[in-house]
């Protein structure tokens, strides 16, 4: 369900927050944009599905498990290094 983890410009607060790129937008004027899952707290499968540009979100490189383990134990949870 989820291609992969982006840090997304927070529009409400200062900073980034964590988004699940879903897919890619096909716009009506041939550009193309990023479909990014937002969680929300404190029940992460409430969130908001917004449209960016590619060049507006930062890529990390980690798990999708991983993230949504680290999302989901409010960051209890270490994570485990994608060295190994």
């Amino acid at each position: 369900m989820f291609k992969r983890v982006v840090m997304v410009p927070s529009h409400d607060l200062p900073g980034e927050q964590l988004g699940f790129v879903t897919g890619e937008i096909h716009n009506e004027d041939g550009t193309e944009t990023l479909a990014v899952f937002l969680p929300a707290a404190p029940n992460p499968t409430n969130g908001k599905l917004i449209d960016v540009r590619e060049e507006e979100v930062s890529p990390l490189d980690l798990p999708v498990n991983e993230a949504m383990k680290a999302l989901i134990s409010a960051g209890a949870l270490p994570l485990k290094d994608t060295d190994d």
